[in-house]
């Protein structure tokens, strides 16, 4: 009896190593309403809750950044939590090589998470990623640049700010996010940490993406099957918005990515839920 106690504790405990630090790469394909044909083809890759910790471990780390480089990205967005909230200071991860490695490959875009913002090193954290050359939209829209391409007018994108327990949003929910002239006949891509919200993100037709990359839920944590997520402290238990892509309920025409992240914030397991990189091919 002993024996086979053991066995299922360490069949356990790899399981758990294999869903956390084994990461899985989904790849999707999307159509978006008139995308210019230079941008049809390239590759936005996502990452989304990774969480840096006191004492990450560098080697995840890389784990992380080859295999986004495995994906030749031409753009990359982070979509909120890259601190968790107790981390204590920032020189002691790895973040500044990670954000410098990131936008060697390509141009990379960051929004704010509920873990960012709680972080007491929040406005150090924010110096050092305009330090790297990476951009941090917090309410805020700008053209896409794509790697090895000259800045276009081509595609927008706008990165919603995270607001802690996002009781006091705007309403719109958009509202504070300015487009410049011009800006509301482009394609729109947004970046937004919580995907709750996804029906609000669309109620203003003149700022309503065509798309919206999110995060946050952890893909429920654990994963069910014909079930999906089990619980996302935003949503609850069995969360709607858990995972993969979703369709604008009015809107069709309109979706959203949540991706499942590469961290964990409080539980730290994952079952049936191993961490994710999604990259998006643009049609």
């Amino acid at each position: 009896m002993f024996w086979i106690l053991l066995i299922l504790i360490v069949a356990l405990a790899i399981y758990f190593y294999y869903q956390n630090r084994f990461i899985q790469v989904n790849k999707y394909k999307m159509t978006i309403a008139n995308l210019p044909s230079q941008l049809r083809g390239k590759k936005i890759v996502q990452l989304s809750d990774i969480h840096f910790r006191d004492n990450m471990n560098n080697g995840y780390v890389k784990s992380i950044l080859k295999k986004v480089a495995s994906q030749d990205p031409d753009l990359i967005v982070l979509t909120g939590d890259t601190l968790h909230a107790s981390l204590e200071f920032l020189e002691e991860t790895p973040v500044e090589d990670f954000l410098l490695d990131l936008n060697d490959l390509a141009p990379t875009y960051l929004v704010t998470g509920n873990h960012d913002i709680s972080n007491p090193n929040f406005d150090e954290f924010s110096a050092l990623v305009s330090q790297t050359g990476c951009e941090l939209l917090i309410d805020d829209a700008v053209y896409a640049h794509f790697k090895d391409s000259q800045p276009q007018e081509d595609l927008v994108l706008m990165g919603f700010a995270e607001r802690g327990g996002m009781e006091n949003v705007p309403d719109p929910i958009l509202n504070n996010i300015d487009l410049e002239a011009g800006m509301e006949a482009k394609p729109k891509i947004l970046l937004a940490h919580h995907p709750e919200f996804f029906e609000a993100y669309l109620a203003d037709p003149n700022k309503a993406p065509d798309l919206t990359f999110a995060g946050h839920s952890h893909g429920g944590q654990v994963i069910l099957p014909y079930l999906g997520g089990l619980f996302n402290k935003s949503q609850g238990f069995f969360p709607h918005y858990d995972y993969g892509i979703f369709i604008g309920q009015d809107q069709p025409t309109k979706r959203m990515i949540v991706n499942r992240g590469l961290g964990n914030s409080g539980f730290p397991m994952r079952f049936n839920n191993r961490c994710e990189i999604i990259t998006l091919t643009l049609n």
